[in-house]
């Protein structure tokens, strides 16, 4: 076919985002008029939708349908790749494949060709912005034999090893346990103090005995007790005053 028209960035008249790097990573939009139903001028170097009636309303909902394309397309394999960076560098690895099917004899056309096709778009109407535009849900891309340029999905992260540390595990049961990794080297042995190295008994008034930590003390020199069959100061009192009674 002819080349009626181009338009270096049409983000803008396609009702999408302008801002920053959105839609430039490489995403060309063909729009083929395989029946002719768009006006042309005389010179069909442009469309000239003020020829026909209601010509605007045309012009209108073609844009319109042609940014929700556009815009699920794009977010497809941007959700898909997650970053942009990534998207444009998978867009940059299909340059060589571009190159090599640019020199070889296409036999098929845009209205017979066999693409890649999105199954299950439901389109709706945002009535607050003035856009068609489809959720991104439940839909199936059905690849087609034409489709030179595809862009796969990346493979899924490989597993790394567990960070050192503390974790939880859960149980079947619902009860959490909770595990400790080894102690490191460089991890010191818990120290010990004189209180838990060297205890010592003391000895309260009234015969009561009661084990308390106490810090290391020199050893007595005196005895704390009577010696064996001394009789109590108390008992020896209570004998003298029978004696004088």
């Amino acid at each position: 076919g002819r080349l009626i028209k181009s338009t270096e960035d049409a983000r803008h008249i396609l009702g999408l985002s302008s801002g920053g790097t959105d839609y430039a990573q490489g995403l060309t939009i063909i729009m083929d008029d395989v029946h002719g139903n768009l006006p042309l001028t005389p010179t069909k170097q442009d469309l000239a939708f003020g020829h026909e009636q209601n010509g605007k309303i045309h012009e209108l909902n073609m844009l319109a349908w042609l940014g929700a394309y556009s815009h699920y397309y794009y977010q497809y394999y941007l959700s898909m790749h997650r970053k942009k960076g990534n998207l444009r560098t998978v867009v940059m690895d299909q340059v060589k494949d571009v190159r090599k099917n640019a020199t070889r004899e296409i036999r098929f056309s845009l209205l017979h060709g066999n693409f890649n096709t999105f199954i299950g778009l439901q389109f709706r109407q945002n009535i607050k912005y003035d856009k068609i535009r489809s959720p991104m849900g439940k839909t199936e891309l059905r690849p087609g034999q034409d489709t030179l340029v595809r862009l796969q999905r990346p493979a899924p992260p490989e597993p790394t090893a567990p960070k050192r540390g503390r974790a939880s595990v859960y149980p079947p049961n619902g009860l959490a346990m909770r595990m400790e990794s080894a102690p490191s080297q460089q991890q010191q042995p818990p120290r010990t103090n004189a209180y838990q190295q060297h205890p010592t008994a003391a000895y309260p008034q009234h015969g009561h005995y009661s084990m308390a930590h106490q810090p290391v003390q020199p050893p007595l020199t005196h005895a704390t007790y009577p010696p064996p069959g001394a009789i109590p100061p108390q008992q020896q009192q209570q004998q003298q005053q029978q004696q004088q009674q």
